[in-house]
């Protein structure tokens, strides 16, 4: 937000998404070759509903801000914004259905 507010506008963008796909990649990363080399074993993940849920939404957020921003000639415009935050809500409702049990997903 700091950056914004200075005028920083790309910058701050390019933290929003590189920051935590950073964490990410580095923390799981990190975390998983320590196991594996320590451990001597494959890591083995359980594929649950919650877990496609965050990853297609996810993808998809991330898919159409590589389409759209470079279209709006790399400025974020409002209605951008709004768009996202309907997707968050959307993500929302689907996590939560899924969750309570409403609507499953394996």
């Amino acid at each position: 937000m700091a950056m914004a507010k200075q005028g920083f506008s790309q910058m701050a963008v390019s933290a929003c998404i590189g920051g935590p796909c950073l964490n990410m990649l580095l923390g799981v990363g990190l975390a998983s070759t320590l196991y594996i080399l320590q451990a001597g074993k494959n890591i083995h993940m359980k594929l649950n509903g919650s877990l496609i849920i965050s990853s297609a939404f996810l993808m998809f957020a991330l898919c159409s801000h590589i389409v759209v921003v470079p279209l709006m000639g790399f400025k974020v415009r409002k209605w951008y914004g709004v768009y996202l935050f309907g997707l968050y809500v959307v993500f929302m409702i689907v996590a939560l259905l899924n969750v309570t049990g409403v609507m499953s997903l394996g």
